[in-house]
């Protein structure tokens, strides 16, 4: 994964100040030093090299920890110069970064022409095999820390990477489930408001028939079409803000979920106190619909369950419904996609649905839901 564009700047800035300080340690090491062997200007050409490879070790690492390889090469053709710090730090600095920041391929590179470059001092100089091989050791150990962060780093990326597709992909299924809630909706309303336009409708006529010879009648006909004409035009604004429909109309939703519990062999205690022809037709189907989806939810889902509570009631200016049973809930703790759809239908009439763990054990799904009138 390639970083942004600012982020490279800041690298490289960083980077570059690095640089400029480890190349004024290094001559300054250079000049305090005693008993140089060789020329002076040739070793500090070598020094500002390696040094002023660290510059380049995050954007061109192969290019660095060449740079750094043919520094240290000319000093040591040059001679001995008494424990230098900042050149050999430099030279570990672009041996890590060839193998944090570079393929496998061109970190095996860097690697080699970094052994290379220290294997020359043996060449022109004494030294004991000791010496080398711990030499060898420490830059084939800064080399080996450079992949292990590279790969570790390249897994938090993958990681990431499939968690957020995994986010994603639920916040897609979330999105299906609303948009499929609001197009069941809106078929169901669909059908509510024909049934109120095809009764002003006959209204309408009786009125006109009855317009010259019985105008008393004529008057209650058109005072059937206001009142069917606003009812209507209530479900049709609460369609229109939801977009949604279904492929069935409710018979008895409710003593239907009742029955599915029992079938699924589930003790049901069920409360059942409204009156749905008293209520707005919207308020009876999504009562029906929440209920139905809290039913399903404890057959599949609720692990270990054997009893279910079943209430639904007109309390005045709602009708209150609540689902409970006595399982554990299991899977993704997440909101599953039928809660989505509850509170969408919930949300499209101005009620509100809550759900979590009961008091005494298991799961309870409650909604509130504006009554209206029918």
């Amino acid at each position: 994964m390639k970083a942004p564009m600012g982020v490279l700047r800041d690298a490289f800035a960083q980077d570059l100040a690095l640089a400029a300080v480890l190349t004024v340690v290094a001559q300054v090491e250079l000049a305090l030093a005693d008993d140089v062997e060789g020329p002076r200007a040739w070793h500090a050409a070598g020094f500002a090299l390696v040094t002023g490879a660290v510059a380049l070790r995050r954007r061109a690492p192969l290019a660095a920890a060449a740079a750094g390889a043919v520094g240290i090469t000319m000093s040591t053709l040059a001679g001995e110069v008494p424990g230098p710090v900042a050149p050999l730090l430099s030279l570990i600095l672009v041996t890590y970064a060839v193998a944090s920041y570079s393929s496998m391929r061109r970190a095996l590179a860097g690697l080699a022409i970094v052994v290379a470059a220290i294997l020359v001092y043996p060449l022109v100089a004494r030294s004991t095999f000791g010496d080398e091989l711990g030499n060898l050791v420490i830059f084939v150990a800064i080399w080996l820390l450079g992949v292990a962060v590279r790969r570790r780093e390249q897994r938090a990326a993958i990681a990431e990477a499939e968690v957020a597709r995994e986010r994603a992909a639920h916040e897609a299924e979330r999105a299906r489930a609303v948009r499929d809630e609001r197009l069941r909706i809106a078929r169901e309303l669909h059908d509510v408001v024909a049934h109120g336009v095809s009764g002003m409708v006959l209204h309408a006529g009786a009125a006109r028939q009855a317009l010259t010879t019985e105008p008393e009648a004529a008057e209650a006909s058109l005072l059937e079409v206001e009142a069917a004409g606003r009812q209507s035009l209530g479900e049709l604004r609460t369609m229109l803000t939801v977009m949604r429909v279904d492929d069935t109309m409710p018979g008895d939703l409710v003593e239907a979920a009742v029955e599915r519990a029992r079938e699924a062999g589930l003790a049901v205690d069920a409360r059942i106190v409204w009156a749905p022809e008293a209520l707005a037709a919207e308020t009876v189907l999504a009562a029906g619909r929440i209920v139905q989806e809290a039913v399903t939810n404890v057959v599949r889902h609720a692990q270990g369950a054997t009893r279910v509570v079943i209430d639904v009631e007109d309390v005045g200016a709602s009708v209150r419904v609540r689902v409970a049973d006595d399982g554990r809930p299991s899977g993704d703790p997440r909101p599953g996609l039928g809660l989505v759809g509850m509170r969408e239908r919930a949300a499209a009439l101005g009620g509100e649905v809550d759900a979590g763990p009961a008091e005494d054990g298991g799961w309870r799904v409650e909604a509130l839901l504006p009554r209206g009138a029918s």
